[in-house]
Order: C-alpha cells, then sequence, then structure tokens
C-alpha cells in the first residue's frame, strides 16, 4: 500500500496488528510458538527502517518468523523486493515453498481483502516468488550462500540474510572469511538488510558487525528452565555457550566438531 492510499479504519486497524502483533496473526495459520518477541522481529522486516543484525539462540523459530515476516511485507508491500539468502540452495526453495504456503493460506487471503477487496495467486518459478497484487514481478528471490547468486540481485528493496552460518563456520576459517565477504557484499547494496542467525564461534559474522540485538536462551523465554538444562547435557560446553547463550569463546575444536555432526573418531 502507497502512502497516497487513503485507508479505512479496519485497514489501519489491519496493519497497526501486522504491525505490533504479527505473532498473533502467525497463531491463526498455525505458528502457535511464537510469542510477543517473534513480533518484534515480524515488525523489524515489515516496517523497518535501518540496516540490523539479530543474534538469536537457536531452537528460538527464527526461520519460521522470517518466512511469516516476509509473507506479511509482501502482503503490505506489494511493489517492493526482496532478496532472502539462507545457507544453501536445498533451503532455499524449501523456504520459497514456505512463503508460498503462507501466503495462500485462507488466513492471509481473507487479510488481502480487507486491504485491496480481492484475492491473490501466487507463483515459484526458479528462484523466485510472485504474488498478482501489484502486476507481475517477483516480490521475492531466494538464493543459497554455498553459490554465487548475488550476481543480478543488487537491486533490491530489502536484503535478508538468515541462518548462513553453519558447523563448518566454527570449525573453518576459510568458510568463515567466505561468508563475510558475502554479507559485505550485500551491506554494499542501496537496499536496507538484515541478518538473523546464532553464533557458532568467537570468529563469526557478529564479531565483524556493529550494534548487534543479541537473545540468548534465558532472554526470550522461550525454553523452559528444564530444556535448557537438557540441551546443555547434549552439548560441549563452547558449543553451548555459543548456540544458546550468543557468547562464543574459542574455536570449535576438531572432538567437537565430529560429535556435532555425529562422527566417530
Amino acid at each position: 500500500m502507497t502512502s497516497e492510499t487513503i485507508l479505512t479504519d479496519r485497514q489501519k486497524n489491519l496493519l497497526d496488528r501486522i504491525k505490533n502483533e504479527g505473532h498473533k496473526i502467525g497463531h491463526l495459520i498455525g505458528y502457535e510458538d511464537l510469542t510477543e518477541f517473534h513480533s518484534k522481529l515480524i515488525k523489524e522486516i515489515v516496517c523497518g527502517k535501518e540496516n540490523t543484525s539479530y543474534c538469536i539462540h537457536r531452537g528460538a523459530y527464527t526461520s519460521s518468523t522470517v518466512c511469516l515476516g516476509i509473507a506479511l511485507h509482501i502482503l503490505t508491500r506489494p511493489n517492493k523486493k526482496i532478496l532472502l539468502m539462507v545457507q544453501n540452495r536445498g533451503i532455499a526453495q524449501m523456504r520459497l515453498e514456505t512463503i508460498k504456503k503462507i501466503l495462500e493460506s485462507k488466513e492471509i487471503q481473507a487479510l488481502s481483502y480487507i486491504l485491496y477487496d480481492k484475492d491473490f495467486t501466487v507463483c515459484i518459478k526458479g528462484k523466485c516468488l510472485t504474488v498478482s497484487l501489484d502486476g507481475l514481478i517477483n516480490q521475492l528471490v531466494c538464493v543459497g550462500a554455498d553459490k554465487e547468486e548475488l550476481t543480478g540481485n543488487h537491486e533490491k528493496d530489502l536484503y535478508i540474510i538468515d541462518g548462513i552460518q553453519s558447523i563448518e563456520d566454527a570449525y573453518s576459517k576459510k568458510v568463515r572469511d567466505k561468508k563475510l565477504e558475502i554479507f559485505n557484499q550485500v551491506r554494499k547494496f542501496d537496499g536496507r538488510s538484515l541478518l538473523f542467525d546464532h553464533s557458532w564461534c568467537y570468529d563469526d559474522l557478529f564479531k565483524h558487525i556493529r550494534g548487534n540485538y543479541v537473545y540468548d536462551c534465558y532472554e526470550t523465554g522461550l525454553l523452559t528452565e528444564d530444556k535448557i538444562n537438557e540441551i546443555r547435557l547434549t552439548l560441549t560446553p563452547s558449543m553451548f555457550s555459543a548456540q544458546y547463550l550468543c557468547n562464543p569463546f574459542q574455536e570449535v575444536t576438531i572432538l567437537e566438531y565430529r560429535i556435532s555432526n555425529g562422527r566417530k573418531l
């Protein structure tokens, strides 16, 4: 919707709900574990103004929140273009399908009727998702960080990097340097950029970014004390500190790398 659009009270109330209570819309489509914490992330995606980075503990439903946030961004700003970068091409395809499913849900289609007095169709072709709300433009392009796929994608309004780090980042400086190169390339584009990830070691992306928002497993309130203690017993101290306390303190050892990948020595 443009700034010139004259809104009804019902439309204003809906846009305010999307902006401030996005997690409740998530509940309508089956994302029942989302909380007010996730509404902060959705608000950042839908109507944020700055480049922002979020270091969030594992198990925080971040990827589901990002998919919902992108769907709501497309619904409210169908003339804007988004690039979503994830860990690899396989995950990218799954994210496209997830966002398509959200947009095609009867709940989101009902919101479209309130905003535009019509529903819409969603189409995926290759790595692009198109919604028929404001002409047939590719509102979303989803790529994997494992491929050189940024060429031709430098004119987007919003760039979202979600979960591109992995256990290999903790073990390999070469992998970390490559991710940092990709991130710096995205930051040079004109559009707004957002990073959502969890930490893997002391020298990962978050070390090189100023002004990160950090949410550990105690701050979000998403995991019970018993669940946290249960997880703690399954990880080495450095891995637990990095992934759940967002406080990495060393590079992962060969032993930790193999344990995390289910490999025997």
